[in-house]
C-alpha cells in the first residue's frame, strides 16, 4: 500500500492512465485485508476516478476517505487527499466556494509534512477553482505568485507548469503583459514546448476559449473548439462546455450551421446532467444557456424570463463574474 500511495503523484503526472488501475488496487487491498493510513489516498483517488461516472457515489467514497484520514490522524496525507475530495470530488455536488478553505489547509499542511508534490497540485487546484468560483483578480494573482515562487523553491516544476497558463490568463483579464513572468521564470523552469506538457497545453485551450468568448472573439474561440477541448476535473469540464455552448450559440445567430447546433445540443445536455448534481455551481449556467437558444429560436418571452433568473442564481451563488457576463448577454438580447 505504502508503494502504492508513493506512486499517485508520479502516475498522475506522467502516466494518467494507469492511475485507475493504481487506485483500484489500494482500495481491493483495503476492502480485501483491512484499512490503513494510506486507504485514505486510495479512497479519495477512487472517488475522483469515478465522480464523473457516478458523483453521488464518489461523494460518498469521499467521505469514506476524510472519516479515514480523521480516524489514522494521517496528516501527512491530507494534502493528497484533500486534492482528491476537494479538487475533483465535491465540486460535483457542494458548493465549489466551499472547497477552497480545505484547498488551502492542504497546501500549508503538505508543505508543513513534506509532501511538497501534492501541496503544490493542491495550490493549482486552488487557483483554478477560485477563478472559477469568482474570486477578485487582483488577490487571486498575488496568491497564485507566490505559490508559483514556492513551485518553484520546492523544484515542483511539473505543478508548475499546469499553474502557468493560469497565472497568464489572470494577467490577461487584468490588461497586464504576462510575458515578464514567463522571461523571469524561463531559467528556473526551463520553458520549451517538450516540457510543458500534454496536460499544460489543455488548460490553455480552456483559457483561450474563456478569453476570446469574453472579447466577442467567436471564430477564434470557434477555432479552439474544431482543435478540440476539454476539461479534466468538473469545474474545467463545466466551464469548457459552457463556453464552448455559448461560442456556437453566438456563431448560430450568424449561421445557423449544423455544426454549431451540433456543439449546442451536445452542451446543452451536458450541463442540464452536471446542474442536477450540482444546481449551486451550474444552475445559473444552464439557465444562461436556455436564454440564449431561446433568443437564437426567437422566443422572446422565454429568453427574457431565463436571463432574469440566470442573473438572480448567479448572485445568489456568489458567482459575480458570470453575473456579470449574464448581465452582458441579457443586454444584448
Amino acid at each position: 500500500m505504502k508503494f502504492l500511495q508513493l506512486i499517485t503523484l508520479y502516475v498522475y503526472a506522467e502516466k494518467k492512465e494507469y492511475l485507475p488501475a493504481v487506485v483500484c488496487r489500494m482500495v481491493r487491498l483495503s476492502l480485501s485485508h483491512g484499512v490503513c493510513k494510506e486507504s485514505a489516498v486510495g479512497f479519495a483517488f477512487y472517488g475522483a476516478a469515478i465522480s464523473f461516472l457516478d458523483s453521488s457515489l464518489a461523494y460518498r467514497v469521499g467521505r469514506i476517505s476524510l472519516i479515514l484520514l480523521k480516524k489514522f490522524d494521517a496528516s501527512e496525507y491530507l494534502a493528497q487527499v484533500c486534492t482528491g475530495v476537494y479538487g475533483f470530488i465535491n465540486p460535483m455536488v457542494e458548493p465549489i466556494q466551499a472547497s477552497l478553505p480545505c484547498l488551502k489547509e492542504a497546501v500549508e499542511t503538505g508543505i508543513a509534512t513534506g509532501d511538497t508534490g501534492f501541496a503544490m497540485i493542491a495550490a493549482n487546484v486552488y487557483g483554478c477553482d477560485a477563478l472559477f468560483s469568482g474570486k477578485l483578480l487582483g488577490p487571486l494573482a498575488d496568491e497564485v505568485d507566490l505559490y508559483l515562487k514556492q513551485m518553484l523553491e520546492h523544484k515542483q516544476h511539473f505543478a508548475e507548469r499546469l499553474n502557468r497558463p493560469l497565472r497568464d490568463f489572470i494577467l490577461k483579464l487584468l490588461g497586464k503583459p504576462a510575458d515578464h513572468i514567463r522571461n523571469a521564470w524561463a531559467e528556473a523552469s526551463r520553458d520549451d514546448e517538450a516540457m510543458r506538457g500534454i496536460q499544460s497545453k489543455e488548460l490553455e485551450k480552456v483559457y483561450l476559449l474563456w478569453y476570446h468568448y469574453l472579447f466577442g472573439e467567436y471564430d477564434i474561440a470557434w477555432n479552439i473548439i474544431k482543435e478540440g477541448v476539454a476539461g479534466e476535473r468538473f469545474s474545467f469540464a463545466c466551464t469548457c462546455n459552457f463556453y464552448m455552448c455559448l461560442t456556437a450559440l453566438a456563431l448560430a445567430r450568424e449561421e445557423r450551421k449544423k455544426a454549431y447546433m451540433d456543439v449546442i445540443d451536445r452542451g446543452l445536455a451536458k450541463i442540464k446532467r452536471v446542474a442536477t448534481s450540482s444546481p449551486w455551481n451550474c444552475g445559473h449556467k444552464l439557465q444562461l444557456l436556455e436564454a440564449e437558444y431561446a433568443f437564437l429560436e426567437g422566443n422572446h418571452p422565454d429568453a427574457s424570463e431565463a436571463y432574469d433568473v440566470a442573473i438572480n442564481l448567479a448572485q445568489k451563488h456568489s458567482f459575480i463574474h458570470e453575473q456579470a457576463l449574464c448581465l452582458e448577454r441579457a443586454g444584448i438580447f
